[in-house]
């Protein structure tokens, strides 16, 4: 906030910055490539109709300081701005990186996938991505589903996420654990068809159901299904 009162707008308040936020990346956008794209971190959703792609990093809470500090997660994520903005803003990144546990790592960069996410890693070093196999299986399954039902995770509605605790696993996280759901679920709204799209955390098969349909779901295996 700005209390000087000679630059000529409202003390301390106003529509200022969010104006001349907008005016200065549409200046930007007169000017940069066509082949080019702009993106951010975090923003504020009053600029989302500004940018290409929206860095989200708050999905994967559990490396946060706070969480080390008081051994425990504090809190639970969840998709807010993608079941708002989903069909008109595009997210993508997360906190999941090669040096996390297998575990870790599929937790949630499979539930940002779910959550309408482009699948994306951060973070690592040659020697990690060279040499860690399980990693790499974890990505090319994520990946290969994203591209499946690229339209519906892109362009669809995100209406809504369950958790179904069958089959639930405990992923520790340095000095705290947290309990992850047997299957998670996302329903997306798309063209005249409404999409359940699952993944199956647990060891073994589980059979779930889905808005009054009857799912079954592979251990450590996507499925979807119109309903």
């Amino acid at each position: 906030l700005c209390f000087n009162e000679k630059h000529g707008h409202p003390i301390g308040g106003g529509c200022w910055w969010n104006d001349e936020y907008h005016n200065m990346i549409g200046t930007l956008r007169k000017i940069m490539p066509k082949d080019k794209f702009l993106t951010t971190e975090s923003c504020c959703e009053c600029y989302h109709d500004l940018f290409d792609l929206f860095l989200i990093l708050d999905t994967c809470s559990q490396t946060h300081g706070f969480h080390e500090v008081c051994g425990c997660e504090n809190c639970e994520s969840i998709p807010l701005f993608a079941m708002i903005y989903n069909d008109s803003a595009i997210s993508y990144g997360s906190v999941c990186t090669f040096a996390n546990n297998d575990e870790q790592f599929e937790f949630n960069f499979m539930r940002n996938i779910l959550w309408g996410m482009v699948p994306t890693c951060e973070g690592m070093e040659l020697e990690e991505i060279s040499n860690d196999e399980n990693k790499w299986n974890i990505i090319k399954k994520g990946v290969d589903f994203y591209k499946e039902n690229r339209d519906v995770l892109l362009y669809g509605t995100f209406d809504e996420y369950m958790k179904f605790d069958c089959g639930e696993k405990t992923i520790y996280f340095g000095d705290f654990s947290k309990t992850c759901p047997g299957v998670i679920c996302s329903i997306y709204n798309y063209g005249n068809n409404t999409y359940a799209f699952l993944y199956n955390y647990s060891p073994k098969l589980q059979t779930v159901e889905v808005k009054g349909k009857s799912v079954s779901v592979n251990s450590g295996e996507f499925t979807s299904v119109i309903l």
